[in-house]
C-alpha cells in the first residue's frame, strides 16, 4: 500500500527511532544514502534491503524522486531521519489512500530550543502522495508538483510527525545553514528571483539567528507580487514580522497591518500583531488582538490561543499597573514558565514593604477603605518605620471626614520627618478644607520647598492663589 522514501547522509545518532516508529505504518522502506560514513547503511540494513546509494549533485528533487522510483507501491510516504511519527491514523489512511489524485497534508511538529526551553510550532506538509501523479522540484526545500500540471485536492490527514532538525545540536552537526544557503543562492542565480526561493533562504537566516539578513530575504519576497492562497505565503509574512521584532525595527513591522484582512482569523497572524503593537506601545490596540486570539483555534505555534495571548495580556496589565488583573491572567497560563516567574515576582512584590503600599493606594482609590485599613493592620510591624503610612491613614481620615484623626495622623508622621512632602502637602489640604487659609498658604508654601515634581510646583503654586482670592473676597 505505502512506500517510505527517504534520503540520509551520515544519519546514525536518529535513523533508527525514525524507522523504528515508521515501519509500524508503512509496507515498504526505500533508503537513499547521499554518502555516508558513519554506521547509516548498516542501520537502515536492519529494516529494509531496499538501499540505494546516489552521487549528490546538489538537488534534493532529483534524489527525491530518484527514492520515489525504486519504491514499488504507488503510495509514497516522505519523512526525514530528524522526523518521528508520533500519530498514524490507519483506518483513515486506508480511506485516504482510495482516491488518487490528492496530496495528504501531515501535521509536522517543529521542536526549536531557545535557550533551557523547547518551543513547538505546527505545520501542515503534503507528504503523502501517489507517484503516479505527483514528482518533486527545486533543489532546496523541494516542492511537491503535479506531474501534469492537473488540479488537485490537498486534504489534512491524521498523520503526525515530530521534527527535531531545527534543534541547535542538530543544526551544528549537520552544518545544514551554509550549505542550504549556498544552494539556494546558486537557484536563484539559475531559476530567476522568486518570493518562494528568498521565503526559504529568509527561512535559513532566521532559523540560524541572522535576522538581519533574514529581513533582506523576506523584505524581498514581500515586495514581489504573491499569491495569498499560496500555503507558504502567511508563514513569510508572519517569519518577516518576528524578524523585525527580533532587529527592534517596530514602526517597520507596523506595515504588516496591510495583511490583516486576509488573515484575521488566524490565531497566529492576530498574536503576531498584538506583539508588534505591543513594542510600538500601542496596548489598546495589543489587547485586542490578544482577546482575539482567545477567540479562535490553535494555530501552528502552540499556545498561541491560549496561554501566549494571556501572557502578554498580563505584560499589558502589568505594565499599566493593574497587578491584579496581569495575576489573573499569568495564572491562566498554567505551567508556562514566564508566567509563573511574573507571579512569583509579583507575590514577592506584594508581601515587601513597596507592594504592600501600592494595593493599599489602590484600595484607596477604590474607595475600599476598609479593606486598606485591614491590610494597614495585619502589616503594621512589618511597616512601622515607613513614614509613607501616615499620609494613608490621613488620607482615609479625610475620605471620612474625621478631620482631626487625619491631623492626628500627620503630627505623628512629622515628629519623625519634618521635610515629608506628602505630609506637608496633606496638612495644607486639611487646614484649607477647615477653612483655615493663612496656616494652608504657609503649609503649601513649605510643599512647594520640599517638591521634585515641576507640575505639581505649578499646581500648588496656582492653587495658594485660588486661595488668596478667597481670603481677599
Amino acid at each position: 500500500m505505502i512506500s517510505l522514501c527517504m534520503i540520509v547522509k551520515n544519519e546514525e545518532k536518529n535513523l533508527k527511532s525514525c524507522l523504528e516508529k515508521a515501519a509500524l505504518f508503512v509496507d515498504e522502506i526505500v533508503i537513499v544514502d547521499t554518502g555516508s560514513k558513519d554506521r547509516t547503511i548498516d542501520i537502515a540494513k536492519k529494516f529494509t534491503d531496499k538501499i540505494y546509494n546516489f552521487s549528490w549533485c546538489n538537488d534534493f528533487s532529483k534524489a527525491r524522486n530518484f527514492s520515489i522510483e525504486k519504491a514499488s507501491k504507488d503510495w509514497i510516504l516522505i519523512l526525514d531521519a530528524d522526523e518521528f511519527i508520533t500519530k498514524f491514523d490507519i483506518k483513515e489512511v486506508k480511506e485516504f489512500i482510495k482516491e488518487e489524485n490528492i496530496v495528504g497534508r501531515v501535521n509536522v511538529i517543529n521542536l526549536f530550543d531557545n535557550e533551557s526551553i523547547i518551543n513547538k510550532s505546527y505545520f501542515r506538509l503534503g507528504r503523502l502522495f501517489n507517484r503516479r501523479y505527483f514528482k518533486y522540484m527545486g533543489k532546496v526545500h523541494e516542492q511537491l508538483t503535479p506531474i501534469h500540471n492537473q488540479a488537485y485536492e490537498k486534504k489534512n490527514i491524521n498523520i503526525e510527525i515530530e521534527h527535531i532538525g531545527y534543534i541547535k545540536s542538530e543544526i551544528k552537526r549537520k552544518n545544514k545553514v551554509e550549505r542550504n544557503i549556498s544552494l539556494i543562492k546558486n537557484s536563484i542565480k539559475e531559476d530567476g528571483e522568486n518570493p518562494y526561493l528568498y521565503y526559504q533562504l529568509g527561512k535559513i537566516y532566521y532559523t540560524d539567528k541572522n535576522y538581519k539578513e533574514a529581513s533582506n530575504a523576506f523584505g524581498k519576497a514581500i515586495e514581489m507580487p504573491l499569491n495569498l492562497k499560496e500555503c507558504y505565503v502567511q508563514d513569510l509574512i508572519e517569519s518577516y514580522g518576528y524578524t523585525l521584532i527580533n532587529i527592534k525595527d517596530y514602526n517597520e513591522a507596523l506595515k504588516i497591518k496591510k495583511f490583516e484582512g486576509c488573515y484575521k482569523n488566524s490565531a497566529d497572524f492576530q498574536f503576531l500583531m498584538g506583539l508588534i503593537f505591543m513594542n510600538n506601545n500601542k496596548f489598546t490596540e495589543a489587547a485586542k488582538r490578544f482577546y482575539k486570539c482567545l477567540e479562535l483555534e490553535e494555530g501552528k505555534i502552540e499556545g498561541v490561543n491560549s496561554f501566549l495571548p494571556n501572557y502578554n495580556l498580563g505584560v499589558i496589565f502589568e505594565t499599566l499597573g493593574y497587578v491584579k488583573e496581569a495575576s489573573d491572567c499569568y495564572k491562566k497560563c498554567g505551567q508556562y514558565n514566564l508566567a509563573k516567574e511574573r507571579l512569583k515576582n509579583i507575590d514577592n512584590f506584594n508581601k515587601s514593604p513597596k507592594g504592600i503600599k501600592k494595593e493599599v493606594e489602590r484600595l484607596i482609590n477604590l474607595n475600599y477603605i476598609e479593606k486598606a485599613r485591614k491590610i494597614l493592620e495585619d502589616n503594621k510591624q512589618k511597616l512601622r518605620e515607613d513614614i509613607d503610612i501616615f499620609s494613608m491613614k490621613a488620607i482615609m481620615s479625610i475620605m471620612e471626614n474625621n478631620l482631626e484623626e487625619a491631623e492626628k495622623f500627620i503630627f505623628e508622621g512629622l515628629n519623625k520627618d519634618k521635610k515629608n512632602f506628602d505630609l506637608n502637602y496633606n496638612l495644607a489640604y486639611i487646614y484649607e478644607i477647615k477653612g483655615l487659609y493663612k496656616e494652608a498658604i504657609s503649609k503649601y508654601k513649605e510643599s512647594i520647598k520640599l517638591c521634585n515634581n515641576e507640575k505639581l510646583k505649578d499646581n500648588i503654586i496656582t492653587k495658594i492663589e485660588e486661595i488668596k482670592k478667597i481670603i481677599e473676597n
